[in-house]
């Protein structure tokens, strides 16, 4: 399959779910509280839950990467979680959620783009030592990186049908 193919196939995946959930009859994420739980929750895989499983042999501490790849994993680790502080610091201190969870889908989106494309540059979701994680037969981290793009989406996007007017306005 193209990387091109691959790539609209992804969007229209995250979209379509992300649809899903926003005209869903009874909105899980409709209360302002539980959107602010919701993007914290989603924003916090690649703040705290990526910094953590990176911060590893297979990662930070492999002796076989070298030095400056070292740094380009840390530099793309606190840039993710200074996002993510960020998005948090707007969802809990503004009643519009949409900008926090607009800015917390820079990373998540980042990420696809980059396993889209990986074949162009030679990357690869494989670790050093062989492994892959995976949820059945589909990587892992893709998985993670769609779900939290859809509930970030989905705040970004949602609306207040009770009012008529657009979440956090």
């Amino acid at each position: 399959m193209s990387v091109h193919r691959k790539l609209i196939d992804s969007v229209n995946a995250i979209c379509k779910l992300t649809l899903s959930i926003s005209f869903q009859r009874n909105d899980v994420i409709s209360t302002l509280p539980v959107r602010r739980v919701a993007l914290t929750l989603a924003v916090s895989v690649l703040g705290v839950l990526v910094p953590y499983l990176e911060y590893s042999p297979t990662h930070i501490f492999n002796p076989d990467w070298p030095g400056h790849a070292k740094l380009h994993d840390v530099w793309q680790l606190l840039t993710n979680s200074a996002f993510a502080a960020a998005a948090v610091f707007l969802a809990w201190t503004r009643q519009d959620l949409r900008l926090a969870a607009r800015l917390g889908l820079v990373a998540p989106v980042a990420f696809l783009i980059s396993f889209f494309t990986m074949d162009l540059y030679g990357g690869s979701m494989m670790n050093s030592d062989g492994t892959e994680l995976r949820f059945g037969s589909i990587n892992a981290s893709l998985v993670m990186m769609l779900i939290v793009s859809a509930v970030l989406g989905h705040i970004a996007i949602a609306q207040d049908n009770s009012q008529g007017k657009e979440v956090g306005r």
